[in-house]
């Protein structure tokens, strides 16, 4: 896209186009849309391993990265903008102003649902049609 030989991209963070035109990678006539309906995102896992040495600690570090504030650290395109997993509505008023920011340029002013990822039986399937198609 930066180099104007694409005019759509696909990403799985609905504010990469926010990123990558704050990080001046692309310019910021750039824009983003999801589907109404929703659409395939990316997960992000926290776990503690059943033979961790620190699990107190493991906690303590999983519990703030879960917090509202690392949360809205992390969707903010000067940091990360990666949108948050949180149910906003479900937060004080307090931490909703967290994440009420004006949008950046590029970035989604509201993210649509996330559908969960097809099943993993699913990527040898898709794969091989994907290679007899265009590989």
């Amino acid at each position: 896209m930066s180099d104007g030989e694409l005019v759509l991209a696909l990403t799985f963070n609905p504010n990469e186009a926010a990123n990558e035109i704050a990080a001046k990678r692309l310019a910021d006539t750039v824009y983003s849309f999801q589907l109404a309906g929703g659409t395939i995102g990316n997960t992000h896992f926290l776990a503690i391993p059943a033979n961790a040495r620190a699990k107190e600690g493991a906690q303590v570090v999983a519990n703030f990265l879960l917090s509202p504030a690392a949360q809205a650290r992390k969707a903010d395109i000067a940091q990360w903008g990666d949108p948050t997993m949180l149910a906003l509505d479900k937060l004080s008023a307090s931490e909703q102003a967290l994440f009420s920011a004006t949008p950046a340029p590029g970035q989604v002013a509201q993210t649509m649902p996330t559908l969960p990822e097809p099943h993993g039986s699913w990527v040898d399937p898709l794969e091989k049609e994907w290679l007899r198609r265009y590989g």
